[in-house]
Parts: C-alpha cells; sequence; structure tokens
C-alpha cells in the first residue's frame, strides 16, 4: 500500500486524529491523557499480526481463516539499526522502511539498504525526510522526500533506482505535495500540487495521456474550482491517485469542490467521472486509494463509510466495518481493513476477522508480506506477534484496571493530578497503585489486589470522571513508572 504523506508538505500517512481538550470538570486535562478519540473505546484486547495472511485467492484466504482468530501484540523489530522517524511502505516485491533520508527493504532479520535522498540547499534547510516510497523492487523504486523547512518544504520526487526524470512542487517554497503515483505498463505518472495548482507529471517511461478532465468540461460552474491560466485546476479535486494492477487509473476527490467522485481511465485511455455521493460523504487527505488483482481498486475513508470497490467499470460498496480505521492490502493482493482492536480480512463478500490486536494505536500503519504483519507505532518499526490475551477471566492472577492513553504532551515525570484528585476519594485507595507504562505509547492504568476491587474503583472512575471507559483487564506491566498518590 502506498502509504500518503504528511502535513501541509504532503498527504497524511497515517490517520492522525486530533487532540482534543478535555475540558469537563474532572476529567484528565489535555496534557495528561490523550484526547477521547485517540484512545480505545473498549477493553484493549489483541493485537494485530502475522497470521498466516498469505494465500493464493480470497477464496482460499478465507478457508484459511483459523476458527479462533489468535491474539497478536507489536514487539519492536530490529531496534539497533532502525531507530526513530520509521516509516513502512509495501511495495511491488517487498515491504520498504524510511528512516529519515533513507530508504531500505526489509529482508529477513536485516535491512537491505536500497540508497539515500539528497540534502536540501543550505539556505533552505539542513535535512530531507523521506515520506512516500512506492514503485517495484527492485529498479523501480520511487521516492518523495522533503526539506526540514516548513515554509519551503519542496516536496521533490526522486528514482531512488532505475532511469525517472526528477520533479519538485513549489520549487521556490510555499505549499505543496504529492497526492498519487500510476503506473500502467512502462510508464508512472504523479500527480501533485504547487503554487500553480494541480499537475500531472510523467516521471518514468513513455510518454502517458492521462490528463485529468478540466473544471468547465467537467460540469463545474466557473469559480467553483480555481482554474486559470495561473492556477491549475481539475473538475474532480483530488485527494487520491493511483492505478490498479491492469493499468486502470482512478483520481478520487470531490467533484466540482462539492461531491465525491473519482474519474477513472481505463487500461486503453478513455475516462469517466462517477459520482460517488451515494455512499461516500465527503474524501480528504487521508482518503486511501488502495489495489488488488486486476483491475479492482478500492477506496476507504475512516468512521462508519463502506468501502468503494471498482471492478469492471463499476463503482459499489462493501459490507460496513463499523469504526473503520484503515486499510492495507497484502501481499497476496488481498484487501484487509482495521478497526483499531483487530484486523480483518475481505473474501466472498464479508470481512472476517483475523487477529485480534493487544493494545491497540490508532495510528499504527500495518503492512504484510510473507504471512507476517509489519507495524509502525510512534515511529518505531514492530512485528505482529502471537501473544496471550490479556482480557479478564476468572482465575487471573494479575488484575489491572487500564484507564487512557498519555497525552504526549505529558512530560516525562507528570504527575496526573487531575486523576490523582478524583481517585483520591476512592474508598479503598490504599490497596490500589497508579502506574504510567508503555505498551506502544504511554499509558495509564491501576494496578488492584482483585477483581472486585478493580470493579469498585472502575465504578468510581466513571461516576468522578466524566468520559471515561476504564476496563478490568489480566496484565501486568513489566517497568512501569509508579505516580505517588499522596504527592
Amino acid at each position: 500500500m502506498e502509504a500518503k504523506p504528511a502535513m501541509n508538505t504532503s498527504r497524511a500517512l497515517s490517520l492522525l486524529l486530533a487532540l482534543a481538550v478535555a475540558g469537563a470538570a474532572g476529567c484528565p486535562s489535555d496534557k495528561e491523557r490523550a484526547a477521547p478519540e485517540e484512545a480505545p473505546t473498549s477493553k484493549p484486547t489483541p493485537s494485530a499480526t502475522a497470521v498466516a495472511s498469505a494465500s493464493g485467492s480470497t477464496s482460499n484466504a478465507a478457508s484459511s481463516i483459523p476458527a479462533k482468530p489468535p491474539t497478536l501484540r507489536p514487539v519492536r523489530y530490529l531496534e539497533s539499526e532502525l531507530k526513530d522517524a520509521v516509516r513502512i511502505f509495501r511495495a511491488e516485491g517487498g515491504v520498504l522502511v524510511a528512516m529519515v533520508d533513507r530508504v531500505g527493504r526489509l529482508d529477513g532479520s536485516k535491512v537491505e539498504w536500497l540508497g539515500k535522498v539528497p540534502p536540501p540547499p543550505p539556505f533552505v534547510g539542513n535535512t530531507s525526510f523521506v515520506y512516500w516510497v512506492s514503485g517495484k523492487y527492485p529498479d523501480q523504486i520511487d521516492v518523495v522526500f522533503s526539506s526540514n523547512n516548513g515554509r519551503a518544504p519542496m516536496p521533490t520526487y526522486m528514482a531512488l533506482t532505475g532511469k525517472g526524470e526528477s520533479y519538485t512542487f513549489a520549487p521556490g517554497g510555499g505549499a505543496g505535495g504529492v497526492i498519487g503515483f500510476a503506473t500502467t505498463g512502462e510508464s508512472t505518472l504523479m500527480l501533485g500540487y504547487g503554487w500553480e495548482g494541480y499537475e500531472t507529471i510523467r516521471v518514468r517511461g513513455p510518454v502517458l495521456a492521462r490528463v485529468p478532465t478540466r473544471p468547465e468540461p467537467g460540469g463545474c460552474k466557473p469559480g467553483e474550482v480555481q482554474h486559470d491560466e495561473y492556477r491549475k485546476g481539475y473538475a474532480v479535486v483530488p485527494d487520491a491517485y493511483g492505478a490498479s494492477e491492469d493499468g486502470t487509473v482512478i483520481l478520487v476527490g470531490m467533484l466540482c469542490g462539492k461531491r465525491s467522485a473519482a474519474e477513472v481511465w481505463d487500461k486503453d485511455g478513455k475516462s469517466k467521472i462517477h459520482e460517488l455521493g451515494e455512499w461516500l460523504k465527503e474524501t480528504n487527505y487521508n482518503t486511501l486509494l488502495l489495489h488488488g488483482a486486476g483491475d479492482v481498486s478500492w477506496i476507504v475513508a475512516q468512521g462508519n463509510s463502506p468501502i468503494l470497490q471498482y471492478h469492471e467499470g463499476k463503482f459499489a460498496p462493501l459490507p460496513v466495518l463499523p469504526n473503520l480505521t484503515t486499510a492495507f492490502v497484502s501481499s497476496n493482493k488481498v484487501l484487509h481493513a482495521v478497526d483499531g482492536q483487530s484486523i480483518y480480512r475481505y473474501a466472498d463478500g464479508a470481512f472476517t476477522k483475523v487477529a485480534d490486536v493487544v493494545w491497540p494505536d490508532r495510528d499504527m500503519h500495518i503492512e504484510e508480506w510473507g504471512g507476517t504483519f509489519y507495524a509502525t507505532v510512534g515511529g518505531t518499526l514492530h512485528r505482529l506477534e502471537p501473544a496471550e490475551p490479556i482480557t479478564y477471566a476468572d482465575g487471573c492472577k494479575t488484575p489491572f484496571v487500564y484507564l487512557y492513553d498519555v497525552s504526549p504532551k505529558s512530560e516525562p515525570n507528570y504527575s496526573f493530578p487531575t486523576t490523582r484528585k478524583a481517585l483520591a476519594t476512592f474508598d479503598k485507595v490504599a490497596d490500589i497503585q497508579l502506574l504510567e507504562f508503555v505498551e506502544g505509547v504511554r499509558r495509564l492504568g491501576i494496578k488492584v489486589p482483585d477483581a472486585k476491587t478493580g470493579e469498585a474503583v472502575i465504578a468510581h472512575v466513571r461516576a468522578s470522571m466524566k468520559d471515561e471507559n476504564p476496563a478490568l483487564l489480566c496484565y501486568e506491566p513489566k517497568t512501569p513508572r509508579i505516580i505517588d498518590m499522596k504527592k
């Protein structure tokens, strides 16, 4: 899957949710915890990973799903070689990783480094940052990188391997970014934007005529879409762009800036605009465009909108998967979806759970290769591995109450005064212990002596801390930080 660039210099790689301020009395402050949208909305159950995911067809994929989906959890992988600011991408031929300014391919228990991108001009910045990798391994790896200067990101395309023509959007500075790549035959097209508007650029292979429809021919009224001799615009204002295996090119966005649509070019180059408003209210920079076998592609939006499948000239909705956070395509071209708690595989017209996720993270980006799931959490690489469930059951010797994810704004030694104040009135406060621990991200919980005490503290938290959703687990943090309740 092609991850999307981030912020104003690119399209978002992962599906980031904005931090909200908890304003109600008794709620943890913004510094104290992550926003309610970022915290799990139910018990942090199993972690998604290497379920035997590879199978030759969607039918076989469905039959290979175990009767009881495994529990998986992210485990740091290649920690000594891949430290912070790691991103993963699936190209044809493997899972690729980017760490700041260099790109490599996961090769067993090591990284095969393929190359680095050049630094920006000295007057612009001192570091280049790779935010997009796609193409075919080993001879057609495409990268997009930007400078570390927010005012002059200058997003630049470069052929890391093979032959291609470099190109920079907004070379003089200002907003710019890449929306996607479309490969059909030997040609690769790149769609992006800069101060001159939207442009479709051929970066590899022979010239290919796949020019998006302009506003007026597309039925837009004057002024609906900015388009003049200085600013180039398209009828479908783009949010995602790509091509399926057979060369069908798709541009997804808002028709005339008002309603969701897709412009599709068949493999012969004939285009048609499809309106999608019946199923999809709107698109944005988080919208994903994924590709399966043949001409099959999928449009993925967040929330409760259905994933739309394109096949044989038509779009149709798949069954709705509630609380959808992201999706990806496995190495055998099977669609997978994630709801924050579990991973599902789409086969034979239905989504079937293939794994639960321990300590889910909404910003977790997942890719699969050869039956193993890899994920980035907080800028570090993990491999998803089998684990014991952490849901509470009779006989559990380590009852534990999960409270919430800690806000990244909190200092390392933050004392959580709002939470401590709420717990101070619990009648058995002397029997509990407030702990901060790390499971992918920083989290807060309470060690309790038994399930009865755990259930009592959960009831107390719900009564005194508005909108909280604590959960009783069977879990013991490995190296927690003890929060002094009397401090």
